[in-house]
């Protein structure tokens, strides 16, 4: 559902490809649901040149990438993170809206652009006109986006609980000062 300019999974969820000697023959042709955030390619390239990727000094923000080497590897099939933030109340291009993935769930904010229910997404169809359009999330949306990943069921009125828990992240992230947002700094 979704696309560019939404925090529904067809705007944020895109693949990905490792190749070259370092990948394990057991996972040469492989593919892994692991979730991975863009930040995190910086902290894993790090690591695999031995570099520490805190890149810590005045003025610098910690870095928010996590190495998911193992993940690529197969040593692990599960993201390192405990959640991902995908976005809160951006000033110019996505005022008052959001998104926090955390465990099995995606918490989303606000209006969005293009809330399109097709799976069509082909020339003939783009930007999506043959679909329906789906929730706008305006207040929340919440799915199980691994059980759920078309987003199809909102669990916001069935899971208040998840719900407020996850709204309560969501405000604690988008409270944050506007340098640290710019920065890609989630403390």
């Amino acid at each position: 559902k979704g696309a560019k300019g939404t925090f529904y999974e067809g705007g944020v969820r895109a693949l990905a490809f490792a190749n070259g000697g370092l990948i394990p023959d057991k996972m040469r042709g492989k593919s892994t649901q692991g979730f991975i955030h863009i930040a995190d390619w910086y902290t894993t390239f790090c690591k695999l040149a031995g570099v520490d990727p805190s890149d810590s000094g005045e003025g610098k923000f910690p870095v928010d990438g996590m190495d998911v080497w193992p993940i690529i590897t197969g040593d692990n099939d599960k993201t390192p993170h405990d959640e991902i933030v995908l976005g809160y109340d951006f000033y110019d291009k996505h005022p008052n809206q959001g998104a926090l993935i955390s465990g099995n769930y995606k918490l989303i904010v606000g209006l969005q652009e293009n809330g399109c229910d097709s799976l069509m997404w082909s020339p003939l169809d783009y930007p999506c006109t043959q679909g329906e359009n789906g929730p706008d999330c305006d207040g929340y949306c919440l799915y199980d986006i691994v059980n759920d990943p078309y987003e199809k069921h909102d669990l916001s009125k069935e899971k208040t609980e998840i719900l407020k828990e996850l709204i309560a992240r969501y405000n604690k992230f988008s409270n944050e000062p506007r340098d640290m947002q710019d920065q890609g700094y989630h403390s």
